[in-house]
């Protein structure tokens, strides 16, 4: 049994769905519409439970968006790993005197399973009631039901990480910092406005290209290599750490550059991401304070550091 997240954790989870309060989507009312014709129900909801409250995210065959947490049939499956299943409610020590048992509803038979995401953190229930009562519910049926679970909550997931990719775009559309990524082949995937600025090239002239595009020519073949052992799966010593480069624009021109670079296992193999800065100032005010150290200002003459130095560099 995996552990159950804390009320904290399970509510903060929940709300990075941003789900809580929304309209209704194609994608759950067609499983909830699917689960009502394979356990021939009339009712069948996806139940997402929050601090005080049940939000119907989809609801076939009842006119009902929200509850108190309190009255929440499938607040009772968050407990739970396996599907929760009350045969007949007006009997059940738990439910005969809830309202939606004993009032016009005449809620009876009941089956949620629990929507469990990739963390381990349960956020409510796919469930299925009927206002018959039931002798019995199979193996098969539990399976069933907690596979029609399952993809309601790979909706969810898609939907989370929309959400997040959306935001991770619009990050890296003002950030400063060029941002490229790559695929396993080397072929850009991704060129943010900085690295247009950058580089020259519009995103439509980069995507899908070598990435060797701003690299220049003399080391390309050496880049293409290292490339090459770090998608077939050796480590890159370059992961995570800033390097120096030479990086070459559009026009031609070549310039300095730092870049730190990442790599990760994506959906089609390894990728490859980096963000890159221009040091030409940098390099220009490095050579400015190195000539300062050596030269007088004023006659443009070796200074005494300079001179000695250069004495131990031809006698030592």
């Amino acid at each position: 049994m995996k552990p159950y997240s804390t009320e904290t954790q399970r509510l903060a989870a929940l709300q990075s769905y941003a789900l809580l309060g929304t309209r209704p989507e194609l994608a759950y009312d067609q499983v909830t519409a699917l689960g009502s014709k394979l356990f021939d129900v009339p009712i069948c909801m996806i139940s997402l439970v929050g601090e005080t409250e049940q939000w119907l995210k989809s609801h076939h065959g009842i006119d009902l968006c929200s509850t108190e947490r309190s009255l929440s049939f499938c607040a009772y499956t968050l407990t739970m790993d396996e599907p929760l299943v009350v045969f007949d409610a007006s009997v059940d020590p738990r439910f005969r005197d809830h309202p939606m048992v004993t009032g016009e509803a005449g809620v009876r038979f009941y089956a949620g399973a629990p929507l469990i995401n990739a963390e381990g953190h349960h956020l409510g229930a796919l469930c299925i009631i009927d206002t018959k009562p039931r002798s019995a519910f199979s193996g098969v049926e539990r399976e069933l039901l907690s596979d029609l679970a399952s993809v309601a909550i790979t909706i969810m997931e898609k939907r989370r990480a929309g959400l997040l990719n959306r935001a991770i775009g619009g990050f890296a559309n003002v950030i400063g910092l060029a941002l490229i990524t790559s695929d396993a082949e080397g072929r850009i995937t991704f060129w943010n406005p900085a690295a247009e600025t950058l580089f020259g090239h519009s995103p439509s002239e980069v995507i899908g290209r070598p990435v060797e595009l701003i690299i220049p020519a003399r080391f390309q073949a050496e880049h293409a290599a290292g490339f090459r052992k770090v998608a077939a799966g050796c480590t890159s010593k370059l992961s995570g750490k800033s390097v120096e480069l030479v990086a070459v624009r559009k026009d031609g021109t070549e310039f300095p550059i730092e870049m730190r670079m990442a790599s990760w296992l994506g959906p089609a193999g390894v990728e490859f991401g980096a963000q890159i800065h221009d040091i030409t100032e940098r390099r220009q005010r490095e050579r400015r304070l190195e000539h300062l150290a050596h030269y007088d200002a004023l006659t443009g003459l070796l200074n005494r550091t300079g001179f000695r130095e250069r004495l131990e560099e031809r006698w030592f």
